[in-house]
């Protein structure tokens, strides 16, 4: 069992049909996940006030961000 990469962002590609896809670990938080983009150029886009969210719990409770038009993860 490899655990490194529960808290990393693995990898940042672009498809062919332009989107961006964006492979990292269930574990991650939500704050350094969007550091992470915003490195390469990217942002989450919308971000709630509680970032020490881990991606993985954010996925399990359908968590959204802040207000009542957007959708959860």
């Amino acid at each position: 069992l490899h655990l490194k990469g529960l808290s990393e962002i693995e990898s940042v590609t672009r498809t062919a049909q332009g989107k961006i896809h964006v492979t990292v670990g269930a574990g991650i938080d939500l704050a350094t996940l969007n550091d992470g983009l915003w490195e390469r150029g990217y942002v989450l886009q919308n971000l709630g006030t509680i970032t020490r969210q881990t991606l993985g719990g954010v996925i399990a409770t359908n968590t959204h961000g802040t207000g009542i038009d957007k959708q959860g993860f």
